[in-house]
This record gives C-alpha cells, sequence and structure tokens, in this order.
C-alpha cells in the first residue's frame, strides 16, 4: 500500500517484460481488481477491523505492465475480476492466466 497512485509509478514493481520500459508506455494494474477487493469487505459481517487490514495487505497490490500485457488482460475477460476457480490464496492467479510474470516473482 501507498505505492498505488500515478504520482509513484517510478516506484512500482514491474512485469518482467515492463523492466526497462519508459513510464509512459506502461499501465498501473491492480493485482487483484478492486471491485473483488471491494466485494470481500462488503461481504464482511460483522466488520472487523484486523479483518479490513488483513485483506487490504495480501490484496491491494499494484503491478506496472506493458500495453500489450494490459490488452492481453482485457482480450481474457480477465480486466476487471479473477479467474472462476481463484482460490483467494494466489494474488497472481490473474497474470498467470495470461502469461504476465512479475519481476521478482
Amino acid at each position: 500500500m501507498g505505492l498505488h497512485g500515478q504520482s509513484q509509478k517510478k516506484n512500482l514493481p514491474r512485469s518482467k517484460a515492463d523492466v526497462g520500459k519508459e513510464l509512459t508506455d506502461c499501465d498501473v494494474e491492480h493485482v487483484v481488481p478492486q471491485m473483488e477487493i471491494v466485494n470481500m469487505l462488503m461481504n464482511m459481517n460483522p466488520l472487523n477491523k484486523t479483518e479490513v487490514e488483513r485483506i487490504l495487505k495480501t490484496y491491494f497490490r499494484v503491478l506496472l505492465v506493458t500495453k500489450e500485457e494490459h490488452d492481453m488482460l482485457n482480450a481474457s475477460g480477465l480486466r476487471s475480476k479473477m479467474p472462476k476457480d481463484w482460490d483467494r490464496k494466489d494474488v497472481w492467479a490473474r497474470y498467470k492466466c495470461v502469461g504476465i510474470e512479475p519481476e521478482n516473482g
């Protein structure tokens, strides 16, 4: 958390394909789509501060990807959702489906 804004783009982790590219050629991508996180929080009953923090620390991550990788997510239907068989453990599941690898992954 804290590295999610456009102003922090230069400090964001990158996909392997994005390493060395100009920032203008990159897109900021949420590893787990924000709506998935919102749904987790909205389904929490009762609302629990410790669990909210755990969810945000676990799932609220961003990665710089190439425009081509962003297009691959769009084409796969995974632009704003996780794979249907997602186990909620592997935050990289959506990227694995389309072959996006984090630089340090």
